[in-house]
């Protein structure tokens, strides 16, 4: 188990004072749960909690530890949710490829749309002659292209 999920572990306990809570609230057995906030003591060579079988509270070991250990799961909570989106494509860098002819004078209505939809994409804007019709798709330049094809190409 990794450190960062024991830090996770100990802030359910310090948020509910509540082995039997904290666990449910994880989706784990109490008695697991348990063995991992041991585990984290012993790691730290400190008690976190004051314990009996009717009372948890935090130590002043446990109140220190707190809100680093709060800010250091919100920070891998918001590491990993930085990775699913760009995975999921909402994030990360886009490369256009546009011809004039195929976009008039709209392109910068069409950046401006995208760009208010989708904030965290970078769009790349490439500029195409007439000599290259595909606006960079045939040779991978671009990701997406504006072309406007010719009456025979079709």
């Amino acid at each position: 188990m990794s450190d960062l999920a024991r830090l996770r572990y100990f802030v359910a306990v310090a948020e509910e004072l509540h082995f039997g809570r904290a666990a449910e609230r994880l989706f784990i057995a109490q008695p697991a749960l348990s063995q991992q906030i041991r585990k984290l003591e012993q790691q730290l060579g400190v008690a976190l909690f004051e314990r009996d079988r009717r009372h948890v509270a935090l130590t002043p070991a446990g109140v220190a530890l707190l809100p680093e250990a709060r800010a250091a799961v919100e920070q891998m909570d918001r590491a990993l949710a930085v990775g699913r989106r760009f995975r999921s494509g909402v994030i990360g860098r886009l490369d256009i490829g546009y011809t004039p002819a195929a976009v008039g004078g709209l392109m910068s209505q069409i950046v401006r749309a995208f760009q208010d939809a989708h904030p965290d994409i970078e769009l790349e804007l490439h500029h195409s002659t007439f000599s290259d019709v595909s606006a960079g798709l045939r040779a991978g330049e671009v990701d997406a292209a504006f072309v406007r094809l010719s009456r025979g190409s079709a």
